[in-house]
């Protein structure tokens, strides 16, 4: 059974769309990049994002086959070389916050 984990990606702003955000904090759209080569290595299922209600944040959500995919794809990404504003601007969040944030 799929899970889907939920994140939000901290930033500045304001923002007013969501590639406004992405050129702030990933200017080589290494993060995206990522997101879909994980895709593509079937790690995961699917993701989305979107700018947070506040305009100063973004919301991401993920959907992996198992906790043990989730896993693979964090490790991947402490291994991956993001820029600092990427990699230590994001936090876990529950469904409910993502729901109301985004």
């Amino acid at each position: 059974m799929s899970v889907t984990y939920y994140r939000k990606f901290l930033g500045v702003g304001p923002y007013d769309t969501r590639e406004e955000y992405l050129a702030d904090l990933d200017p080589d759209g290494d993060w995206l990049n990522f997101g879909n080569a994980q895709v593509a290595a079937g790690n995961i299922e699917s993701f989305e994002y979107k700018l947070a209600v506040a305009k100063n944040a973004m919301y991401g959500s993920c959907t992996l086959a198992n906790d043990a995919a989730w896993n693979v794809v964090l490790a991947a990404e402490a291994s991956a070389g993001f820029n600092f504003k990427n990699q230590f601007n994001v936090i876990t969040v529950t469904q409910a916050e993502y729901e109301a944030g985004a």
